[in-house]
């Protein structure tokens, strides 16, 4: 079958990255910002989808398709894909998709849970890419967690290569993915209601972050550089936040920022969702500064989604 241009997964044009200046309590810190929302799907997922086809295009059976739950992301990716390649594609937003359900339908479950291909895709595209755009620099690296793919590669990358890194979850406050306890969750896109397959021990370190974070970070990151992030993009700079004061080990943190800010103009960026559940006025990112004069590592990238009136 013929594959549709790669969506920044092991293809010519990687996504861009940012580094904005930071000024935590008068201190100078470098993040390193990796911006997923330019896939040609708006998101990260479209790498782990991509793998997922290539695992799968040789077994799936083009009049039943593919069925895979999806919070969110990865749902988008794989339908474009399917549609290139002219096959059904089935979304389930319960991540516990039933087996009878399965064969029932004669569709073909990518799993994205326990699928190898999952870790594979970042341990193998996008931690490397990362790694050459940073210059291979001694940092820590963050990622938000679901399924837990994208943590496994970026791990399994260090290992194999020796980078310099210290890979680092962030997760929700309700998420049982690495071992937490469950909870409800807001977010959505982010957490997950399953342990995490693909690490099932955990992995330390991770950070978990209260709704109100992720979601404070998201409008200042907008209005201080310009950046739309949705909530799993907001819990990362969140997180560095937090690793940033508890001492000063950890002087440069890198996230893999998941997706953009384009569905999410109804909750994280709409003032009434956020008063509607108390997440106004959380001083999350109290005293944080980002100086005006510093200069993005990649370019400069187009602003933001505009807040949704009230």
């Amino acid at each position: 079958m013929t594959r549709p241009p790669s969506p920044g997964y092991g293809g010519p044009a990687p996504t861009p990255v940012v580094r904005p200046g930071l000024d935590i309590g008068g201190t100078a810190r470098e993040l390193w910002l990796e911006l997923e929302a330019y896939n040609p799907y708006g998101s990260v997922k479209d790498r782990t989808a991509l793998a997922l086809w290539d695992d799968v295009a040789d077994r799936v059976d083009a009049r039943a398709g593919l069925v895979e739950s999806t919070s969110g992301n990865l749902g988008p990716a794989l339908a474009a894909l399917a549609a290139a390649h002219r096959v059904p594609f089935t979304a389930v937003v319960d991540p516990r998709t039933s087996t009878a359900l399965l064969h029932d339908v004669r569709a073909l479950w990518p799993n994205q849970y326990a699928n190898p291909a999952n870790p594979a895709a970042h341990a193998t595209g996008t931690a490397p890419e990362l790694h050459r755009q940073t210059g291979g620099e001694p940092m820590g690296v963050l990622t938000a967690v679901s399924a837990g793919g994208t943590l496994a590669g970026f791990r399994d990358f260090v290992a194999a290569s020796g980078a310099p890194w210290e890979p680092a979850g962030v997760d929700v406050s309700g998420s049982v993915a690495l071992g937490g306890a469950p909870g409800a969750r807001l977010l959505s896109g982010t957490g997950s209601s399953r342990p995490s397959a693909v690490l099932p021990h955990g992995h330390r370190p991770t950070v978990y972050v209260r709704p109100e974070e992720p979601v404070e970070a998201c409008a200042r990151l907008r209005e201080t550089s310009g950046i739309g992030g949705g909530p799993s993009a907001g819990g990362l700079p969140a997180a560095a936040l937090r690793l940033f004061r508890v001492g000063t080990r950890r002087t440069r943190l890198a996230c893999l920022c998941p997706d953009g800010a384009d569905r999410c103009l109804d909750t994280v960026f709409s003032r009434d969702w956020r008063q509607e559940h108390g997440l106004t006025g959380t001083h999350a990112v109290a005293g944080v500064e980002v100086p005006t004069d510093d200069t993005q590592g990649a370019g400069t990238c187009p602003a933001g989604p505009r807040e949704v009136p009230s």
